[in-house]
Parts: structure tokens; C-alpha cells; sequence
């Protein structure tokens, strides 16, 4: 709930930094690059660094249903 209410907060105050005596935070802007803008930026690089794993099978047991083994 109080996550929910700070970022009303930061909403309503905009580009500010802060509301006097009530409260401040540091707005910086995070740089992040995810694997389809690195294809679309550059092919080659990403073969690089992007490597494909052996695929897996996975799946999930309800404990509440009754399974016949």
C-alpha cells in the first residue's frame, strides 16, 4: 500500500524532486537494453552474447487434485 501511495505522489508532483517537508526522492533515468533491441541494433554483436540453451520440459503439480499414478 505505501509503494502504491508514493507513486501517486511522485505522479502528482511531476518533474519535481520533492514536496517541501513532506517528501523528496532523486529522479534518475536507468538505462536497460533487452535482447530484441540488441538484435535490431546490431545482428552480429548479439550473436555474440546471446547463446540458446537446451530446451527444458517443465510443469507444475496442483497439491489440491488428486492424481492416479
Amino acid at each position: 500500500m505505501g509503494k502504491i501511495l508514493e507513486n501517486k505522489l511522485k505522479i502528482i508532483v511531476g518533474e519535481n524532486q520533492a514536496i517541501k517537508n513532506i517528501c523528496s526522492w532523486k529522479r534518475t533515468k536507468k538505462k536497460q537494453i533487452n535482447k530484441s533491441d540488441l538484435i535490431k541494433y546490431d545482428l552480429e554483436l548479439a550473436k555474440k552474447y546471446i547463446s540458446i540453451g537446451k530446451a527444458v520440459i517443465k510443469f507444475k503439480v496442483n497439491d489440491f487434485r488428486p492424481y492416479t499414478f
